[in-house]
This record gives structure tokens, sequence and C-alpha cells, in this order.
């Protein structure tokens, strides 16, 4: 019988090699990427992504609803002594974003 440590142990060994394996590819770990790291995830553009996050926010700014949501999709961990923006994208939620036609995100 195996017991909660050892599976626990196992379980943790089988993460650490599929995060390795998945950085290995070049493709990020974690939900929440840069756009450059999305880049190499979603095999889109850098420009196409930012142009994405650009529109969600002028919408968000301007009271609009958007598909592309702050918090949910795409975020800004700006550090509070900077004036540079550090845009994060959640591949779980914006991979959905994306299996939505173009054409009918906005």
């Amino acid at each position: 019988m195996v017991t909660d440590t050892l599976l626990v142990q196992q379980l943790t060994e089988r993460v650490e090699f599929l995060e390795a394996l998945v950085q290995a590819f070049g493709l990020p770990v974690g939900k929440w990427v840069t756009p450059n790291e999305a880049v190499a995830f979603f095999g889109k553009s850098r420009r196409l992504i930012m142009e994405e996050i650009e529109a969600a926010e002028a919408k968000r700014l301007a009271g609009q609803k958007s598909l592309l949501v702050y918090g949910i999709h795409y975020r800004n961990d700006m550090a509070a002594d900077s004036t540079q923006n550090a845009w994060k994208i959640n591949i779980s939620k914006y991979g959905e974003f994306l299996k939505i036609p173009p054409e009918e995100r906005y």
C-alpha cells in the first residue's frame, strides 16, 4: 500500500519532470506569464497580444465591457515605484479567449 507521503512525493516528482519538459521546449511554466512568454506558448506575435490587451484596456478605462477581462485574462504587475507597465497573461484563460473567432472578439 502506498502511503500519502509517498504518493505526494511521487506526484511532486512527476510535476517537476513535466515542468522541466515544458521549459525544455521553451514554453512558459506557471499560470501568469509575460507577453513574451505567451508568444512561445500561443504562437502569436507579441504585437498582436499587446494590441488585444490595449484594446481591452481602452474599453475597461472607458467603462465598456470586453471579452478580454482585466484580472482574469490579463493584469498589470507594475511595481508601485515604476512607471513601466508589467503585463501578465493568464495562460488558461487567454487560451479560452483565443478560441473565440477574431471577428467575434470585439
